[in-house]
């Protein structure tokens, strides 16, 4: 995801559908308009109007003031959305993935790798000499 987001940001679409697959293109150029539509182009158009208006902002800081139960309750059933499930099946079958879910290198040695923290986050690995 995070790849196609990045392609979409430095050149647009069309880059994008340049840098993958020719079937991911042909799955873009088929079956995108059928999720992508006039239907959801109005919703859209309403969330926008959600946070312009301050509705958003006003419920998310009434949310915030009650004690977030709502918030909590999303964060839990997502977590055990079935695209979390799928997700960690697929990254199980990926040896490139360590177990804690960050990228190793295949060309250095495990303890040659070491991940670059940005604030809270730890972001890439890179090899250390």
């Amino acid at each position: 995801m995070k790849l196609i987001v990045d392609l979409i940001y430095e050149g647009g679409i069309s880059e994008m559908r340049y840098s993958i697959s020719n079937t991911a293109q042909y799955g873009d150029m088929t079956r995108g308009p059928s999720v992508i539509n006039d239907e959801t182009k109005r919703r859209m158009k309403g969330l926008l109007a959600e946070v312009q208006s301050g509705a958003f902002a006003h419920e998310w800081m009434k949310e915030s003031r009650n004690g977030r139960k709502r918030f909590d309750e999303l964060a839990v059933k997502t977590k055990e959305h079935q695209i979390e499930r799928v997700g960690a099946e697929l990254r199980g079958m990926m040896p490139w993935l360590a177990a804690d879910g960050w990228w190793i290198s295949e060309e250095l040695e495990p303890e040659t790798n070491a991940r670059i923290k940005e604030g809270e986050r730890w972001v890439y690995t890179i090899g250390i000499e």
